[in-house]
């Protein structure tokens, strides 16, 4: 049975309780994400000769959890030879693209992209520079984000004229069940791209193919990233209340 369907089949009390299961194990994931880069920080700083410590760093670059003047540092003392050379300037690579305050959290600049949408043409988030923005993290086969859909389509609507631009982003992996999914719940009213486009390994070694979800490590959707005019991320939201209603208007002043 396809997971829409389990969903739409599901009582209000079913659902209740395969949401906190679901919840419980994100966190539990996340947790084992941070022993995991724990390990492998240590790991770089007691032996930056051996030939994978470029490739440890550069995952541990990836999960944004570091400070870029610790993962520099580490950087530094691993030496360039001719088994590493590959590794160690991927790794430089993506360490550029993690300065200072770029990242996910609120507070942070919102990283930069570009993306094809569904109708033609590309997005890229700077040349958004004078709204406030809306990501919409979703997929096809997420029933929460579906039922939520109408509601920031609303929302979209309501404060256009006061500059604030949704752009929805699919976290899918079958573009043809995303197309569809745009058509028959009506989401074309905003721009919709995915939030990887590379059918390769290119997305794991080159941040301008890289994930979406990845950059704005989002590991449970609906998830809504509010990113203010001066392009720094306002709020993380999961859903839409009035709380997270009164939280917009007062980023559109």
């Amino acid at each position: 049975m396809e997971l829409n369907e389990q969903w739409a089949q599901a009582s209000a009390e079913e659902r209740d309780t395969l949401w906190m299961q679901f919840l419980q194990a994100v966190q539990e994931f996340k947790l084992e994400q941070a022993v995991e880069d724990s390990l492998r920080m240590v790991f770089v700083a007691r032996h930056p000769d051996y030939a994978i410590a470029p490739h440890l760093l550069y995952r541990s670059i990836r999960t944004g959890r570091n400070a870029s003047d610790r993962l520099r540092a580490l950087y530094e003392r691993i030496p360039e030879t001719a088994e590493n050379r590959i590794l160690r300037e991927l790794a430089g690579i993506q360490l550029s693209y993690a300065p200072g305050e770029t990242g996910y959290e609120v507070g942070n600049r919102a990283c930069d992209f570009e993306r094809r949408e569904a109708a033609g043409g590309s997005v890229r988030l700077s040349d958004y520079g004078e709204s406030v923005v809306l990501l919409d993290f979703w997929a096809s086969w997420c029933g929460p984000c579906l039922k939520a859909a109408p509601a920031i389509r609303e929302l979209a609507r309501k404060y256009a004229d006061r500059g604030l631009q949704v752009i929805g982003v699919s976290v899918d992996d079958d573009s043809a069940a995303w197309r569809q999914a745009l058509a028959m719940h009506d989401l074309d009213y905003c721009p919709q791209v995915l939030s990887c486009e590379s059918a390769d390994d290119e997305a794991l070694y080159f941040p301008e193919e890289a994930d979406l979800a990845d950059l704005y490590r989002v590991t449970q959707i609906p998830c809504l990233i509010l990113i203010d005019r001066e392009g720094r991320i306002a709020a993380r939201w999961q859903r839409i209340t009035p709380t997270e209603e009164s939280q917009l208007e007062e980023t559109l002043h």
